[in-house]
């Protein structure tokens, strides 16, 4: 039988616990001890004999945290470890083109690189290296790989490059559009003239009255502002545009981008540009470097030179593009604080969280009105009901007096065609229905036969 290990209570514990409770005849005889024998059987196990003359296995010269992760990582690698530094050596060397190692393996060689320590340790080892565990085998052939650091921050840096600048062109292209909008919005000039007015005339009296301009930031701060029946100012403001400015009301759907642009810092997108043009120094430094090696190969090294040179011809346009909008961007951003008359190095998140705040209240405050104005009291539309129902009564009855009076009376008609000429008689049916026409239509409407 199998046999389940575990601890005894101590026989001078036994009297005071549960177990002489629990450890009944009964419970004992309702067990079928036969399954429970077929379950538990124990399997044939072979004797162990012991290796006489076999050496135990070396231990790894790093420590257990870092040797496992390299047996974790190994299997994903698409690199043998034991032609590693040969077929690494060719992968390093692929700029553009099909290759086995994607981002995730360039990042996992970065980590696990040796480092100098690393280099020391093997080579103060005295024992045979060919017996060390996998993961010091795969640290060893990475040691063989030349200017490894360098090779792999070229790979990391030209296969991350693309990447974030197609990250990054999005939110340089929406705090562009938002500079813009904004400097071009006359709407918003509009509205902002009737926050002064209205703010002068409340003002008043008071240092704070006759201004010629106010910051910005206070611009949220209008739906605060309760009156009577807790009317906010920005309530009250937006019924006077809408009596005498409605085209004004739409103004939010003009600054858009100024909304979707709350969060974004026109210093972290210079700064951002600044970074992106490191690293390609850095890309033409370190390829530099790398071709130059005395043990690169010519060929290798040429072709590795061309691909890093195309490579930066590419971003370098690519970059000069983005860096002409940036500082167009930031140029229109200052005219703006300017425009304003905000202090000179205003945050731009602040700034355009300010705006953007002030057109999503203002845009709730004008859908709330707009809808309650168009949308009337019962008995409003009990009375229009009742007016309604009073014209058409009205002119239904015109219609049968006009209807009465158009009907010809035949005689009358054989009357007029007798007398006169065929001419003559054209003439008095004409007359006849004229003076009809108008006498009916006296009472219906404005129309007139000439």
């Amino acid at each position: 039988m199998k046999r389940f290990h575990w601890n005894l209570i101590a026989p001078t514990a036994v009297q005071s616990s549960v177990w002489m409770d629990v450890a009944t005849k009964e419970v004992a005889e309702d067990i079928d001890y036969a399954e429970l024998e077929k379950v538990f059987s124990a399997e044939t196990q072979e004797i162990k004999r012991p290796n006489i003359g076999k050496k135990e296995a070396v231990k790894s010269l790093l420590d257990n945290t870092r040797s496992r992760n390299i047996e974790i990582f190994l299997p994903r690698f698409p690199l043998g470890v034991q032609t590693l530094t040969m077929e690494l050596e060719e992968q390093l060397n692929i700029i553009n083109g099909a290759t086995k190692l994607n981002l995730e393996h360039i990042v996992a060689l970065k980590r696990f690189q040796p480092t100098q320590e690393d280099k020391e340790m093997y080579k103060k080892y005295t024992g045979e290296k060919a017996e060390l565990p996998l993961a010091d085998t795969f640290l060893l052939k990475l040691i063989e790989v030349p200017m490894l650091a360098m090779r792999l921050d070229l790979l990391f840096t030209i296969r991350e490059f693309p990447v974030n600048m197609e990250e990054f062109k999005p939110t340089l292209d929406l705090a562009w559009k938002a500079c813009h909008e904004l400097d071009r919005s006359e709407e918003f000039l509009e509205v902002l003239g009737y926050v002064l007015a209205v703010g002068n005339y409340l003002n008043a009296g008071t240092p704070k009255g006759n201004a010629y301009g106010f910051q910005l930031k206070y611009l949220p701060k209008l739906i605060d502002f309760r009156g009577q029946e807790k009317t906010s100012l920005l309530d009250f403001l937006v019924v006077q545009i809408h009596r005498r400015r409605p085209d004004l009301l739409h103004m939010p759907s003009s600054l858009d981008s100024v909304v979707k642009a709350s969060e974004i810092s026109v210093t972290s997108i210079l700064a951002e540009i600044e970074v992106m043009g490191n690293e390609l120094k850095k890309i033409e430094h370190n390829g530099s470097q790398i071709t130059q090696h005395p043990k690169m190969l010519k060929e290798t090294g040429l072709r590795l030179k061309q691909e890093v040179e195309t490579f930066l011809g590419e971003y370098c346009a690519r970059l000069n593009v983005l860096d002409s909008r940036a500082q167009e961007m930031s140029n229109t951003y200052s005219k703006l604080l300017t425009k304003f008359g905000e202090k000179v190095g205003t945050d731009s998140e602040d700034f355009f969280a300010t705006i953007s705040q002030f057109l999503i209240q203002f845009n709730k405050v004008v859908q709330e009105k707009l809808s309650s104005v168009s949308r009337p009291s019962s008995a409003v539309l009990k009375y229009q009901s009742q007016d309604c129902n009073a014209q058409k009564k009205e002119t239904s009855n015109k219609s049968k007096s006009l209807q009465k009076a158009l009907t010809i009376d035949v005689i009358e008609t054989d009357r007029v065609l007798g007398e006169g000429s065929a001419t003559a008689q054209s003439r008095k049916v004409s007359e006849f229905f004229k003076h009809k026409c108008n006498s009916a239509c006296n009472n219906v409407c404005s129309f007139r036969i000439p």
